[in-house]
């Protein structure tokens, strides 16, 4: 018996059927609808054997086997009670599932338990704001295990994106999320980047950018920001809410501690 494709479409109408809730939860998949379709797009073409999704959601791990045919599905989860030993978790949406291999690592400090050279693709998408301590450690790792040729992509939020530089004339500090927890949980952003400091570590981590843009995924674009930064004259270039950029590992890493990120 056929059944639809699997698409964003299809998982949002699963997602309550799904026999493995993804714990970001339904309201998390609204809230980043357009965020998710725009990394899909940004991926476009991309294929391989096998692929790594750090800070794993349930539907991309179903997107990277089923849409874009990976055969070894990996899953980087955040979670304290895990030794960082592999597993296998199924995960479920109507008449699609993967078995990933899922790990829990701090990617700031600890080793991934793969081979060298093994990913032919990694996501890290809204994880490397959330890294306080040593951002480049985490993409020396993620370099290692990837093929050269293989991509990388992230997303963040953009912390020069129109809003942001309306609200820091206006008198306001700019971040996205850097608000405290009531649940005193540590999951914070703690440094959101513009795309020159991404850049500048992607280079030093030995990938090479092969495409970069910034969209109003999370608000609405803001036309009173637009307008204030066309009146004083400043770039609208990269001024969208949440940067997507798509790297190639063309090489080792160059440089440990890139002196515009690292002090």
């Amino acid at each position: 018996m056929s059944h639809s494709p699997f698409s964003w479409d299809y998982y949002c109408r699963s997602l309550d059927q799904a026999t493995t809730k993804d714990p970001h939860g339904a309201e998390y998949h609204k809230t980043h609808s357009a965020r998710f379709l725009k990394t899909i797009e940004m991926m476009s073409g991309i294929t391989g054997h096998a692929a790594l999704e750090v800070g794993a959601t349930e539907f991309f791990q179903l997107f990277l086997k089923h849409e874009f045919g990976f055969e070894d599905v990996w899953a980087s989860i955040f979670q304290s009670d895990m030794s960082g030993i592999p597993v296998k978790r199924r995960f479920v949406s109507g008449d699609y599932s993967v078995e990933s291999t899922t790990i829990a690592v701090d990617l700031e400090k600890d080793r991934i338990p793969a081979e060298d050279g093994h990913f032919d693709l990694v996501m890290l998408c809204e994880v490397i704001e959330h890294f306080d301590i040593d951002p480049m450690f985490a993409l020396i790792e993620l370099n290692r295990v990837m093929k050269i040729g293989a991509k990388l992509m992230i997303t963040t939020p953009n912390s020069c994106s129109a809003r942001m530089a309306h609200k820091v004339a206006l008198g306001y500090r700019p971040h996205f999320f850097m608000q405290y927890q009531r649940d005193r949980s540590p999951h914070r952003h703690n440094f959101e980047y513009d795309i020159h400091g991404l850049i500048e570590l992607c280079n030093a981590a030995g990938l090479e950018v092969e495409k970069l843009e910034t969209h109003d995924v999370f608000q609405p674009t803001d036309p009173e920001a637009i307008q204030f930064l066309r009146d004083a004259k400043m770039p609208l270039h990269f001024r969208g809410d949440d940067i997507f950029l798509l790297a190639r590992k063309v090489s080792e890493p160059v440089d440990r501690w890139p002196k515009g990120m690292y002090a």
